[in-house]
């Protein structure tokens, strides 16, 4: 599995497969397989490194499968509490062995577009609210297989998640009233060199030993925000091996992206201050880790492929790799036509 699996899952795929894919599940029994590849909330994943492979990232896939300081969210000063939106978590729901629709869990629900006080978490947090609330409630009766009117259709690729049109039409209401603008382009490519040359940046990796591998693909929308597949080697005789999706978020945008939890309670928290003065907030556990920095500019986070995970010192070594101020401060960017 890639990161692209891991957080972008229905972002290429067309929303028609994700209505099929539900039929299926409300009728068929999956197999062990099938269960391992749906199963994303478990965070269980396994895979055989390989040197290279192509590493496709979009923070969405968690949200579809699915705080509280504002004056330290004014300085740049938060934790990953601040960061929280729910205490609860879809998941599939099973009786006597069958598939039984979606339920409301225990969990953790965690913003990838701000933290408490800025429109952007209000937005996020209230459009998940209404989404695992629609699911876990048998989509209030809608038949599954709606159009998604001119919008929609429209921006299918770009928000894949709105995948029925109750969706659409919650997504651009929370839109106008938090004054936030939908992304209207996406170009998705591979190369660290021409991912650097459309957000315009002359480089924000530190590129030497430890390694990077592989060829990163990548995901960028008209606003500067994006999605980036990073291979990671620590290096030395305990080398370790992890995969992370760096995503920024560009403040004034609207976007649905959150990473849900089920295991929370086995992660601890910590912050750490880069060389450069960016203070990063940490959520760690022994399979995933999650990194935040509130920029002026953007939100980004750092996030591990479930099952890939390092010890803190790994974790602050990788944070140091990643010129996240520099991150913060790109301006426009040059989609390709």
């Amino acid at each position: 599995m890639t990161s692209f699996d891991f957080l972008s899952g229905f972002n290429n795929i067309d929303p028609k497969f994700i209505l099929d894919a539900i039929d299926l599940m409300q009728t068929v029994e999956a197999s062990d397989a099938e269960k391992e590849i749906m199963n994303m909330e478990n965070y269980t994943i396994h895979k055989k490194r390989s040197v290279r492979r192509s590493v496709l990232v979009a923070a969405a896939v968690i949200a579809l499968l699915c705080a509280m300081c504002v004056g330290a969210y004014a300085v740049n000063l938060f934790g990953i509490r601040d960061a929280v939106m729910g205490s609860q978590i879809v998941s599939d729901n099973y009786a006597n062995g069958e598939y039984a629709g979606k339920k409301l869990a225990d969990g953790m629900t965690i913003s990838m577009q701000g933290c408490i006080g800025s429109p952007e978490y209000e937005a996020s947090r209230e459009f998940n609210a209404f989404l695992s609330a629609y699911e876990a409630n048998g989509y209030n009766g809608d038949a599954l297989h709606q159009p998604l009117g001119d919008w929609g259709e429209a921006h299918r690729r770009l928000y894949n998640g709105l995948y029925m049109e109750t969706l659409v039409n919650k997504f651009l209401e929370i839109s106008e009233k938090y004054e936030l603008t939908p992304w209207d382009e996406l170009y998705e490519g591979s190369g660290y060199a021409s991912f650097c040359e459309i957000i315009g940046s002359d480089g924000f990796l530190t590129l030497e030993s430890p390694s990077r591998q592989g060829v990163p693909d990548y995901r960028v929308w008209n606003d500067g925000s994006f999605s980036y597949g990073d291979d990671w080697s620590t290096g030395g005789e305990e080398e370790s091996f992890c995969t992370v999706a760096i995503n920024r978020r560009v403040k004034g945008s609207m976007s649905i992206d959150c990473l849900s939890l089920d295991d929370a309670h086995e992660y601890h928290e910590w912050s750490y201050t880069t060389a450069r003065g960016e203070t990063v907030s940490v959520y760690s556990g022994s399979h995933q880790f999650i990194v935040l920095y509130n920029g002026e500019n953007a939100f980004i986070s750092l996030i591990s492929q479930p099952g890939d995970s390092l010890g803190d010192d790994e974790i602050k070594a990788y944070v140091e790799s990643v010129d996240l101020s520099a991150l913060d401060k790109i301006g426009h960017t040059n989609l390709p036509a």
